[in-house]
């Protein structure tokens, strides 16, 4: 292609970073607080995943899908840099550093990984460096024929939510499903 569309700047924004789970839609919990399903998993992971493909969760916040997939007998693994403590305000270090070395080993045994999510991560990008960090993990972790499903909040639905101060009520989520045959783009409300 020929046509130059230019660079996305965050320079003006004056936005921060802060702590991801900030941005997170209110979803699922690993301790059945909420009950809210993820539009990602429940419309355009499970239908397609099988139990014989490998998964990494990039950025899987409290790991609820993950832990719930993995007691399916699926082979799922997560990536998740600010992964707390259960009931403390401070980093699970070494649940970090367990999901990292459960990832690793299985690239080692079995190559790389057949899917990728990143659900609801890339909206919380401010800089340029960061956003090519979280896009370039995505792409060394999948295979030459792997998927990649990624989603980020609706301009509109945050401006909704934000009025009402409520996003566990109303929220609509942008799905952008990657796959390596076709492109499918859904706009679904949650």
């Amino acid at each position: 292609m020929s046509i130059e569309y230019g660079k996305y700047n965050f320079d003006n924004l004056g936005v921060k970073t802060y702590h991801q789970f900030l941005a997170q839609p209110k979803r699922m919990s690993t301790d059945g607080r909420q009950a809210k399903s993820s539009v990602v998993y429940e419309k355009f992971v499970i239908p397609y995943i099988k139990k014989t493909e490998s998964i990494i969760d990039i950025g899987a916040g409290r790991m609820a899908y993950v832990n719930l997939l993995r007691s399916k007998g699926f082979n799922i693994h997560a990536y998740e840099p600010s992964l707390m403590v259960k009931g403390a305000n401070k980093l699970d270090m070494k649940g970090i550093v367990n999901n990292i070395l459960r990832a690793e080993k299985e690239v080692k045994n079995n190559g790389l990984f057949d899917w990728c999510i990143l659900e609801a991560v890339i909206n919380s990008v401010v800089d340029d460096e960061f956003e090519k960090a979280v896009l370039t993990t995505c792409n060394a972790t999948l295979k030459s024929t792997g998927t990649l499903i990624t989603c980020t909040r609706n301009i509109e639905c945050v401006k909704k939510c934000t009025n009402k101060l409520n996003f566990a009520q109303e929220q609509r989520v942008l799905c952008i499903v990657l796959m390596t045959k076709i492109m499918l783009l859904a706009l679904t409300a949650v």
